[in-house]
């Protein structure tokens, strides 16, 4: 037991050391207070894919941070992608679809409060960060989403920007790795958003 609890310990350690990187590395864009009256909120998303007890599952999640990256509102989600499959809405599973879903489900939760503000989006993945700012994809499953998207965001008082961040850098890639999110969690001491099912 003394050798389960140490090994326990160490691995705590460890996962802690892991958000405090991750946390000193998270970097808002900073605008002048004399450029905009409005809110301004920093989004992160992330996704994973991984096989959990023999399925291919896609690991989804999010944070929202004020303008002072603080005021944390966290959420995640496990997408099965065989069901997609079956069901022809997916012909071949690859990251940047679900990249794509994890800005539309976060969206989604966070539409009220990103109204009539600045909001910058922060992704890591490169294919999907230009297919949102292109408004294009080869992707008919992705398209599909970035037009959605891009219909809400033109209809709503916002200015959104997207921008690229390095994955050590993303604070939602915390959310797609078990390991490192429940020290995640004490680290924000973040409101927990589900999303919808």
């Amino acid at each position: 037991r003394k050798e389960s609890s140490a090994a326990s310990d160490v691995y705590k350690r460890q996962a802690l050391e892991e958000v405090k990187t991750r946390t000193q590395k998270l970097k808002g864009v900073f605008i002048s207070v004399w450029s905009t009256m409005q809110k301004l909120f920093h989004h992160y998303t992330d996704a994973a894919l991984a096989i959990e007890e023999g399925e291919l599952v896609a690991r989804i999640g999010g944070i929202k941070l004020d303008k002072n990256l603080q005021n944390a509102q966290v959420w995640k989600k496990i997408v099965k992608v065989q069901p997609l499959i079956e069901q022809r809405l997916l012909k071949e599973p690859h990251i940047g679809i679900f990249e794509v879903l994890a800005v539309e489900i976060h969206d989604s939760i966070f539409r009220e409060h990103s109204q009539y503000a600045n909001n910058f989006w922060h992704i890591d993945n490169i294919g999907a960060l230009f297919g949102i700012i292109k408004g294009d994809t080869r992707c008919p499953m992705s398209q599909g989403m970035i037009v959605s998207l891009w219909d809400r965001l033109d209809n709503q008082n916002r200015l959104d920007w997207f921008g690229y961040i390095f994955s050590r850098r993303n604070g939602a890639d915390a959310t797609t790795r078990e390991i490192i999110l429940d020290q995640l969690i004490k680290t924000f001491q973040p409101d927990w958003v589900l999303p919808p099912d």
